[in-house]
Formats: structure tokens, C-alpha cells, sequence
């Protein structure tokens, strides 16, 4: 399995719907810079590796399971988009969603 090298803490189909009405464009503010700019999602909540460790020389990654978690949420969270309510969400869909919350929660720095 290949492993992305650049890795998103926040999923790109996420911040797709913050887009400005562009193709994959979101506003985003540098807060070391002090400046706004419009980019592609691909292009911000993201770093080189940033999943990636090694322990006693073994090369290891978390991207793989966050790949799992992000895919599993996504039908779910497109539901909640297109109906507006969280009331009809199966027991096992409020699971997955509460997991994949509980997750990016923790993802950055």
C-alpha cells in the first residue's frame, strides 16, 4: 500500500464545503504572515509526512487508519448535509461519527 505523502489533518471533501464557489478554493488565513489568500484544498490543513513515525527503525504510519475512519464517515456526513438533521442517524452511524469526531479532534499539533 502506498502511503500519501502529504497528509490532511482535516479531510479535503471537508473543507470542500467551505469553497468560495471556485473549483476546490477555500479562503485561508496565515496567521504568521497575517494575510488571506484563496488556494485549492489541496494545498492547506495538510504536511509533508505528518503521520508518519519510526520506532526502533521500523517506518510506521497512522495515515492508513485515518484513510479508514475519514472514508467510513464521509456517506454519513453527506447525509447530515443533504437532510439538515442528525435525529434519523442509525446507532451505528452515531458511532462512526462520534469515532471520527473523537479523531479530528486530536489530529494537529
Amino acid at each position: 500500500m502506498t502511503i500519501a505523502k502529504v497528509q490532511h489533518y482535516v479531510p479535503q471533501y471537508l473543507l470542500r464545503n467551505f469553497g468560495n464557489g471556485k473549483k476546490d478554493q477555500v479562503w485561508v488565513y496565515d496567521k504568521t504572515n497575517g494575510r488571506s489568500f484563496s488556494t485549492n484544498v489541496k494545498n492547506v490543513a495538510s504536511e509533508s509526512r505528518f503521520y508518519d513515525f519510526e520506532v526502533e527503525g521500523e517506518h510506521h504510519s497512522l495515515e492508513p487508519l485515518l484513510t479508514r475512519i475519514e472514508s467510513a464517515a464521509k456517506p454519513i456526513l453527506q447525509r447530515l448535509l443533504d437532510t439538515d438533521t442528525v435525529g434519523e442517524l442509525p446507532a451505528e452511524d452515531r458511532h462512526t461519527l462520534s469515532a471520527f469526531l473523537a479523531v479530528q479532534f486530536t489530529r494537529t499539533r
